[in-house]
This record gives structure tokens, sequence and C-alpha cells, in this order.
């Protein structure tokens, strides 16, 4: 625990880009709060499992606290986190950790925002 929190993320941040995504996402599927997409956004991306490749990011305008983000089950998206980062072969750095958040939270709000137009294909991808 306390070794994790040297490590762990205090903000994290998301384009203007992807919280317009988010918010139209939040349109089409009624559900209020965009953590709440950020975390799905981020979960569905690491459930692809595909090849990750870190680019450079757009300007990062937006942002929230870990704990807005992570809400009550912090621990899971936190172990999550540095399980993505063991796999990748990156040593547990703040900035590893942040790095790997930041690509899955874009790729997964980029995923969703092209597949998603109504609450019944949000729950198609949830369901996995």
């Amino acid at each position: 625990g306390l070794f994790l929190m040297q490590f762990m993320i205090d903000k994290v941040r998301l384009s203007y880009k992807e919280k317009n995504s988010i918010a139209r996402l939040k349109g089409y599927t009624g559900i209020e709060n965009w953590n709440v997409f950020a975390r799905w956004a981020f979960c569905y991306s690491l459930s692809l499992n595909e090849e990750v490749i870190f680019t450079e990011d757009d300007k990062l305008d937006v942002e929230m606290t870990w704990m807005v983000f992570a809400g009550k089950n912090f621990k899971i998206y936190q172990d999550l986190l540095v399980q993505e980062c063991n796999k990748l072969g990156l040593e547990l750095t703040k900035a590893n950790l942040t790095k790997v958040l930041r690509y899955h939270l874009k790729n997964g709000v980029n995923k969703m925002y092209g597949q998603i137009n109504d609450i019944n294909s949000f729950r198609d991808i949830a369901a996995g």
C-alpha cells in the first residue's frame, strides 16, 4: 500500500476532444458522470489487449483528481494500472503509470466514441 502511494497518480488529464466525446456519449446513454465514462474507457481499452503504442498527447486541458477518476474502487484501478505496467515491462514510476493511464483513456474514449450511439450499444460494449 504505502509503496504504491509514493508512485500513485494524483491527477488524471484529458484533452478537450476526449471530454467532448465523453459529453456526447453521456447524451447518448443517459449516464451522468464523465468520470464513470473515463473508467469504462480505461477498462475497455485494457480489455482489447492490443499492442500499446505511445504517442505524443494533445493538449491536456481537462483534469480531475485520481480519486474522482477512480472513486471508491480506486484499489482496482490502481491494480489494473500496475498490472499493465508490469505486462509492458515498464518500471513502476509515476511517469509510467501516468503514461499508461493516458494511453488507455485516450484509446478507450476514441474506440467507444466510434461504437456507441445509444444505451444499447453501450450495453453491448459493457457486456464484453
